[in-house]
């Protein structure tokens, strides 16, 4: 492999471990302000 493949392929795997991330907090915040309204 290339060393542009290896550094385009790191920057998808971190740009997804990224928005996983996001999202989980994202979640976690929804339901933390749920809880609290109610």
């Amino acid at each position: 492999m290339k060393a542009k493949e290896l550094i385009i392929n790191a920057i998808r795997i971190a740009g997804d471990v990224i928005l996983v991330n996001l999202a989980f907090l994202l979640a976690f915040k929804l339901r933390f302000i749920e809880r609290i309204t109610t």
